[in-house]
């Protein structure tokens, strides 16, 4: 099956175009102005889109080369440009932002990439210093971004920087999607025998940016920093007890789980589980501090999202706060493995056939089988089930998931 979103040279290019996308407005400039994101309008096709436009040398590795150490900075622009357009071709699931196009500009050093609009817009974690989503509106979004999750960790991706400004709902918000694969990793060696023979591993193993390397430097974002992300640096202040007692845990998808974990505390409380105290100035060692040894908390008399609803019992299973504690746990060893998050009881809550949804959801069902056996079982489960409301459009490599 064809994976390649198309990719062509720049045949249009002016101040206000680039081939038939015609500038709307800028929505955001980044690195330095290396990358710029603009909305667009596809005049073949009479719809927006979003054009990522990536230098392919950026200002700040000129900078970079004149100093003698650098071990711990980004990957070059190209290597990053390379990673995000692999994982981007290989995403080709309802709650991952859609690649249109890749179009190359040699002249200017420069890869724009054309993405879906997706105009919804950002999903809202506070208002006026309350949540803004109910813990229904909280539970949609999070099965969302499990289905997403689930799909790049089948896969051997790890996205490593989710957060609600990395969530973002479609225009008839019938998906929360994620976007943003800049620090995205891919590992062959966590694809699983069961995925090896998948059409959409193509791009990925196509790519020579991806090295294991890379997953030794702190990427992310800081409130959404795992524990083994920034585990004890030499240059931190020295933490209590022995260093020699310190082993660093690898960075494995887990690190997912827990930045999932950050943003639905933030769904359900409206602000962040982890803070600097005051008088540390916003110190970033002060931070990482606390997501190192400080237990997140809540007030035991406090409410939950939007609709304020009181706080559960952290212990019970199938409550809010014992979801969490099982995605906040400091030890990745000990931190709920994503197959059982989407199975926890409070995920399944309101589905009416949850085996049924569990099933029709799979990744490996959907896309590493022959689309023969995926057709039979799609007629199959719409004769047994008549409820289900899954519609597959395999011409253009999409897959409409069941809405619970």
């Amino acid at each position: 099956m064809d994976t390649e979103a198309p990719t062509s040279l720049v045949t249009t290019k002016s101040s206000g175009r680039i081939n038939q996308y015609k500038f709307i407005a800028t929505l955001h400039h980044k690195n330095h102005g290396d990358t710029n994101v603009r909305l667009c309008l596809d005049e073949d096709r009479d719809r927006e889109v979003v054009i990522k436009g990536v230098k392919r040398k950026g200002k700040q590795e000129n900078i970079k080369a004149l100093r003698r150490n650098h071990h711990n900075d980004p990957p070059s622009s190209q290597q990053s440009i390379d990673r995000e357009i692999a994982i981007l071709r290989a995403c080709r699931h309802p709650c991952h932002v859609q690649l249109l196009e890749v179009i190359d500009d040699p002249q200017r050093d420069t890869v724009y990439i054309a993405l879906e609009h997706l105009s919804g817009g950002p999903v809202q974690w506070e208002h006026n210093g309350r949540p803004a989503l109910t813990l229904d509106q909280s539970r949609r979004v999070l099965r969302d971004v499990i289905l997403g999750l689930e799909y790049l960790h089948t896969f051997g991706i790890i996205h490593r920087d989710i957060k609600p400004a990395n969530i973002v709902w479609s225009e008839d918000r019938a998906y929360a999607k994620i976007i943003d694969y800049g620090i995205a990793h891919w590992s062959e060696s966590r694809v699983p025998p069961e995925a090896a023979h998948c059409w959409n591993l193509q791009p990925l193993r196509e790519c020579r940016a991806f090295r294991d390397a890379d997953l030794l430097k702190v990427r992310g974002t800081n409130f959404f920093y795992a524990p083994e992300v920034i585990w004890y640096q030499p240059e931190a202040p020295t933490p209590p007890g022995s260093l020699e007692d310190l082993v660093k845990p690898p960075i494995t998808p887990s690190v997912d789980i827990w930045c999932l974990g950050v943003t639905a505390y933030l769904f359900f409380f409206g602000h962040f589980p982890f803070n600097p105290p005051p008088e540390s100035h916003n110190n970033p060692y002060a931070l990482n501090r606390q997501i190192l040894e400080a237990n997140w908390e809540v007030a035991p008399e406090g409410t939950m999202g939007a609709d304020a609803v009181p706080v559960d019992c952290r212990t019970t299973e199938g409550n809010v706060t014992h979801l969490l504690d099982q995605m906040l746990q400091k030890d990745p060893t000990r931190r709920i493995p994503l197959h059982q998050l989407k199975r926890h009881p409070w995920i399944l809550d309101g589905i009416s056939e949850p085996e049924h949804w569990l099933n029709v959801t799979d990744p490996l069902r959907l896309y590493c089988r022959s689309s023969t056996s995926r057709l039979r079982d799609l007629v199959s489960s719409l004769v047994d089930t008549p409820r289900a409301l899954v519609r597959m459009a395999w011409a253009s490599r999409r897959v409409v998931l069941p809405r619970s």
